[in-house]
């Protein structure tokens, strides 16, 4: 009994913690785009020396905003699933629909999370450079990605494969209860 209270007391703190990430998440970005710091404070590469000499005007930042934004849509949803099935977790329904559906969501979510990674990129260098005169316009294409992004997808697959297995193990459960 003991046991149990305490793996509900981790689950329910571990879903707090994961709607104080999604909240960092979001807030973090508004603040790097929509104060001076970012670009100012950068030194002489990246992004700062993508602008060198160009005003960085209210639209781009939006722009930035936007795109950031993007990828961390993909991981707000995931950790708002994970927070679900730690919440079902914490309830004891380990091996329901609701739960394995919300474990499919995430992986989901994280491999959407990994492919708008790689499309922010390309899609930042052409906002932040797309009133620049011809010849100085930028496209940044990375072809092989980070070692990250390539973890990071296979963990999600790992998600979604184990939602699979989770449902699967419910279904012949449900098919053995009903054969007795």
């Amino acid at each position: 009994m003991a046991e149990n209270h305490q793996v509900q007391t981790v689950c329910r703190w571990t879903s707090h913690g994961l709607v104080l990430a999604i909240v960092l998440s979001i807030l973090t970005p508004i603040i790097f785009w929509m104060t001076n710091t970012p670009f100012d404070d950068i030194g002489d590469y990246g992004a700062a020396s993508l602008l060198a000499g160009h005003e960085i005007t209210l639209t781009k930042r939006f722009l930035g905003l936007g795109i950031t934004l993007f990828p961390i849509f993909f991981l707000s949803i995931a950790l708002g699933k994970l927070r679900f099935v730690f919440g079902q977790y914490a309830q004891g329904q380990l091996f329901e629909q609701p739960a394995i559906d919300a474990l499919r969501s995430v992986g989901l979510a994280g491999i959407g999370l990994v492919l708008a990674q790689g499309l922010a990129t390309p899609l930042m260098s052409l906002a932040m450079t797309y009133d620049f005169e011809p010849g100085y316009r930028t496209l940044t294409v990375s072809i092989g990605g980070s070692p990250t992004a390539l973890l990071g997808f296979f963990a999600a697959l790992m998600f979604v494969v184990l939602a699979w297995v989770l449902d699967e193990a419910r279904q012949n459960s449900e098919d053995l209860a009903m054969i007795v």
